[in-house]
């Protein structure tokens, strides 16, 4: 390991619960230590005893299996951003830490188990998320946030992918920076969960201070190309009515109102009475360019990977399976991070002493 690195490797396994106060020494005379390919790290400047704080934390390292893999060391990073070279010494240490400890949230990267600050610094095809993740959480460092709060704004799901909506379906909604993608089959699988967890997601979203409105659409996933012939007509028409009511920013709408019937297949038409926009001409046209966007949702599936229903994706990053609300939150707040001057105050005080406990 390079030096310099080690304690900014233990300044990172400190925030994420790897570091543990010495145990202290027993009666009578020490026995002999066995032979290890352990070895210590020391802190160096941890509290001690004598200045009021507990006794010195100490991390081992497997000298054979090291933390990080091809570690960036402070003065690296401050030599490759400005940016980063301009947060005090202790902030950018933890952004160090953080950025050698988490993962390259991008499919080149995750593909070589690369973690994000070498990642970052090599860019990639495939990784145009990097900046803008990168500048987040410098954000969050100069503003005094640590280990933990940098780590929590670069938590982001999984891969990033920059196969985007499909032309003239799921354009993100200009008044809304955050896109939020569900790909659901209905009639298939927990897509009546998926459904209701959407608006759960918007309504929350658009409340929210430190969140604003959502722009959400609703892909199709085709797995009803695998069923009988009965079953696969059925599904085809749920599918292109949802494609269409996406088209006329209705998408998460109609699928509510399938999903809220009890029936399986649910109806159609029963479901559009409630709801006007999916009436007439523009209806009718919507309906006739369905196969077509169905088409293009078969395409982004296969360039995303996905390979079940429901799925998410907020602005290109992967949710896989049934998420819940808290978990879709995470991710959809740390978007909203960027579009709005302040930082939450909770965000900050992640990394606060807890009342009662010392750090």
């Amino acid at each position: 390991m390079i030096p310099g690195v080690e304690l900014l490797v233990w300044a990172g396994l400190a925030a994420c619960g790897s570091v543990g106060p010495q145990e202290p020494a027993g009666p009578g005379p020490a026995a002999a230590a066995p032979q290890s390919t352990r070895r210590p790290v020391e802190p160096g400047s941890a509290p001690g005893p004598d200045d009021g704080g507990a006794a010195p934390a100490r991390v081992t390292i497997d000298a054979d299996r090291p933390v990080v893999a091809d570690p960036v060391s402070p003065e690296e990073l401050a030599a490759w951003s400005a940016d980063i070279a301009a947060l005090p010494a202790e902030a950018r240490l933890a952004l160090t830490g953080a950025m050698n400890l988490l993962p390259g949230p991008c499919a080149p990267c995750l593909a070589r188990d690369e973690h994000l600050a070498r990642c970052a610094m090599e860019a990639p095809e495939g990784c145009e998320n990097l900046p803008e993740l990168v500048a987040r959480m410098v954000r969050v460092a100069r503003a005094g946030g640590g280990p933990g709060a940098l780590r929590a704004v670069a938590l982001v799901g999984d891969a990033w992918t920059s196969a985007g909506p499909g032309a003239g379906i799921g354009w993100p909604d200009p008044d809304s920076p955050v896109h939020v993608e569900l790909w659901v089959d209905p009639g298939a699988g927990l897509w009546r969960q998926a459904a209701h967890t959407a608006q759960e997601l918007v309504a929350v979203s658009a409340e929210a201070d430190h969140m604003g409105p959502l722009s959400l659409s609703v892909r199709l996933f085709p797995t009803w190309r695998f069923r009988g012939a009965p079953v696969r007509a059925q599904a085809l028409d749920l599918h292109r009515a949802v494609a269409a009511a996406d088209r006329l920013g209705q998408g998460l709408p109609l699928l509510a109102a399938l999903a809220e019937q009890s029936t399986d297949p649910p109806s159609v038409d029963a479901a559009r009475d409630a709801l006007p926009a999916l009436q007439g001409p523009a209806w009718a046209a919507a309906l006739a360019a369905a196969d077509a966007d169905l088409a293009e949702d078969t395409t982004d599936a296969e360039a995303i990977g996905l390979r079940a229903a429901p799925s998410w994706r907020v602005d290109g990053y992967r949710l896989r399976g049934a998420q819940g609300l808290q978990s879709l939150l995470h991710v959809v707040e740390n978007q909203w991070l960027d579009h709005h001057d302040t930082l939450p105050p909770a965000l900050l005080a992640i990394d606060a002493p807890r009342p009662g406990k010392s750090r």
